[in-house]
């Protein structure tokens, strides 16, 4: 089976040996709002990155670097000016290219992005609040009753012998 390779599509890209991945990074518990340097995760792998000579980063949407989208303008100016080329796969030219259209484009999507993020967590609120006003338990661990299914809590004590 043939190949094709396309420099747009990133898995073409990657089976034809365009693109070796040096080392695939999953940053964790990354808040979209917080500044790209300022994110633990997201720091350790620009700083791996800017040690082994990789200058591209592919993350798998626009909107899986930054849901902000003042946070996402500044992380890839930020980038471009260190000299690494943030690609998304789902639209590989979406940071690359730098017409007044395209920067138009991302700016829209990016207001997109951040306001469909502020009307999920706005809507879960009002779930947590009205799931809470019947009484229900809404945040925080399971207690024991409620991970094992038993209807009542087992209290374990330690017994130790003293001396």
């Amino acid at each position: 089976m043939a190949v094709r390779c396309k420099s747009a599509d990133m898995t073409s890209a990657l089976r034809c040996g365009q693109l070796a991945v040096s080392a695939p990074w999953k940053e964790p518990s990354a808040a979209g709002r917080a500044a790209a340097p300022d994110r633990p995760g997201f720091a350790e792998m620009l700083e791996r990155l800017l040690s082994n000579g990789a200058r591209t980063i592919i993350v798998e949407s626009p909107d899986r670097f930054a849901r902000d989208l003042m946070v996402q303008l500044a992380g890839h100016d930020m980038l471009k000016a260190k000299g690494i080329t943030l690609i998304a796969a789902s639209a590989p030219t979406f940071f690359i290219e730098d017409t007044p259209t395209a920067v138009l484009v991302r700016q829209v999507l990016g207001a997109v992005a951040q306001f469909e993020k502020a009307t999920t967590v706005a809507k879960l609120a009002a779930a947590r609040k009205r799931k809470r006003a019947t009484g229900v338990k809404v945040e925080g661990r399971k207690s024991l009753a409620e991970t094992n299914g038993l209807r009542r809590a087992f209290m374990f004590v330690r017994f130790t012998t003293t001396k």
